[in-house]
């Protein structure tokens, strides 16, 4: 009988520690940070949500969709921040997935905004030299 319960019970083990793989937690929400513009095409950085401690997740994978276009990158555990270009005025889709060491993937973390150029140009810089170029007097009139 103890052998049943023994069998039985190293089961019911087997069966949680599969089920809990399953619940890979799915990642909280992307903060994205305009960088900079270059000829028509904007640099962003998306801030990551932290990594939810206690769990198996090996690599996180980002996307980016924009115009029919999918770009994606595998990022390590610890990654933070990741960077993408678009180009300005397209609609822009992101996705994170976390991915655990049995190879399951989360519920993704999906945002979806306009890609923007809010970066406004440089100041001029200082002026140059001034230099008079032509003088003219002021007309007085003569007795009145």
């Amino acid at each position: 009988m103890k052998l049943v319960w023994k069998s039985l019970l190293e089961l019911f083990v087997l069966v949680a520690k599969v089920i809990l793989r399953r619940l890979v937690p799915k990642p909280g929400t992307i903060v994205i940070r305009l960088v900079k513009e270059d000829r028509g095409m904007l640099l962003y950085e998306a801030i990551l949500p932290e990594m939810p401690t206690g769990t198996d997740i090996v690599r996180q994978h980002f996307s980016v969709e924009a115009e029919g276009v999918v770009e994606e990158q595998d990022l390590t555990p610890d990654a933070t921040t990741v960077t993408f270009r678009v180009k300005s005025d397209v609609n822009v889709t992101l996705s994170l997935v976390y991915v655990d060491d049995a190879g399951n993937v989360s519920a993704p973390s999906t945002q979806s905004f306009l890609s923007k150029d809010t970066i406004p140009p440089d100041a001029p810089g200082a002026f140059g030299e001034i230099k008079l170029l032509d003088e003219e007097a002021d007309e007085i009139p003569m007795g009145g």
